[in-house]
């Protein structure tokens, strides 16, 4: 991070129903499973997914459009690597109201991970959603980062200017600290 500047901490979003929403925002991915090439595997709710979620503690992952314009904004410190949609199980969740006091529906035996894991894959829905990509971070002196020694994700100024049009509610920003 460049000095006398404002960090935020960057976190995906919770939602109003706890895990729940957790699941159905982000998905989830093992920390230590991961396809041949070292890519994220990916399981979720879809076709639609957020342009930045956090399905686990290994950092963002992104949408192909959002990528896009991550590369051409100049920002420092990202490298990308294509996420494998391991399981896509189709739902319309977001259309769901997010100001409910609970969700539409909750998941078999009520356990978060149930709505994808008791659903068929759908192709259908995976490919709908186009290529995903998990955000390979620097760990120093750039506008997104890893904070050393933690899995912290940390965002300059500018990148948070850049992403908070462009991510809406799905991700969280919190100031830390001027320097």
């Amino acid at each position: 991070m460049a000095e006398n500047t404002t960090t935020f901490r960057v976190q995906g979003a919770e939602g109003p129903w706890g895990d729940n929403s957790r699941v159905l925002i982000h998905g989830f991915a093992s920390l230590y499973q991961r396809g041949m090439n070292g890519e994220i595997m990916l399981e979720r709710m879809g076709p639609f997914v957020p342009p930045m979620t956090f399905p686990s503690q290994l950092g963002p992952v992104v949408s192909d459009s959002l990528k896009r314009e991550l590369e051409a904004s100049g920002l420092t410190g990202l490298t990308f690597r294509p996420v494998i949609k391991k399981h896509i199980a189709r739902s319309r969740w977001h259309e769901w109201d997010w100001t409910a006091p609970k969700p539409r529906r909750y998941p078999r035996g009520r356990e978060p991970a149930n709505y994808v894991l008791t659903r068929p894959h759908s192709s259908e829905s995976a490919d709908e959603m186009g290529d995903l990509w998990e955000t390979k971070l620097a760990e120093h002196d750039a506008d997104l980062t890893r904070k050393p020694g933690s899995l912290e994700v940390l965002a300059s100024a500018r990148a948070k200017d850049f992403l908070e049009p462009r991510v809406g509610d799905w991700i969280t920003f919190e100031s830390l600290r001027a320097t």
